[in-house]
């Protein structure tokens, strides 16, 4: 039997569909709807990014704390931004690893704050992550804390 967790994850993976989302850089821009998955075992912080065929590296940048960054796919409608360097000179992610590990990604531990959006379209711009999906990836990523509640 799948766990419920992954299934409502999965299903909100499955489901992915780009929504409106509130500008906050401008009001001609668009924006994606991410996650920062922090270092310390804490609940993922959602974030507004700039988005778009010129979406602004610099915020991912800011956002993880680094000069340079590189993306997994994790899922068609799941990517996780990290520090490429990350693995030398940032502290061991562990809730990054496991949520990793979840879609086979078992190679290598992930180090650093990451950041996850929405995956991609048809032309590469990156899109957001649903409402769903940033309420199901917060409870499999905060579980320790999503079991007192």
């Amino acid at each position: 039997m799948k766990d419920p967790l992954l299934h409502l994850i999965d299903t909100a993976l499955a489901d992915h569909a780009t929504s409106a989302i509130a500008m906050r850089w401008s009001p001609d821009r668009p924006t994606v709807n991410a996650l920062l998955v922090p270092v310390v075992q804490a609940a993922p912080v959602p974030l507004t990014l700039p988005g778009g065929a010129d979406g602004n590296l610099a915020a991912y940048y800011s956002a993880i704390g680094c000069e340079s960054v590189d993306v997994v796919a994790l899922a068609q409608h799941l990517d996780m931004w990290l520090d490429d360097n990350g693995l030398y000179d940032q502290p061991f992610n562990p809730q990054a690893t496991r949520l990793a590990q979840r879609y086979g990604f078992t190679a290598q531990p992930y180090h650093g704050p990451v950041v996850l959006t929405g995956g991609v379209d048809a032309h590469g711009d990156t899109q957001g992550l649903t409402q769903d999906q940033v309420q199901a990836l917060t409870l499999f990523l905060d579980w320790p804390n999503a079991l007192s509640l």
